[in-house]
């Protein structure tokens, strides 16, 4: 089984398998350990997975647009840009 992969390869990520788990024993633990093993379900949450991390690190890059705009005095009065960023503040 190979599990070496570029950090760039795009579908399955080695760092959250568990190769040490037989597939053929579990074969959930096998595929997702490594992600189990490192990820933790918020406090405020019943539950964590793959989705609600992207949509954690998506809105998380969208904050820190516009915090990095609302600094920017050069955005042009009225532009949709400057509406974003009077709305975020």
């Amino acid at each position: 089984l190979l599990l070496a992969a570029p950090a760039s390869a795009k579908g399955l990520r080695p760092a959250d398998m568990n190769p040490s788990v037989s597939p053929r024993r579990n074969f959930y633990c096998f595929a997702n350990g490594g992600w189990l093993a490192r990820t933790e379900i918020p406090a405020d949450r019943g539950e964590y997975g793959v989705f609600e991390e992207v949509q954690d690190r998506t809105v998380e890059t969208q904050l820190a647009i516009l915090a990095r705009l609302e600094a920017d005095n050069t955005l042009r009065r009225g532009s949709d840009t400057w509406k974003a960023v009077r709305l975020y503040a």
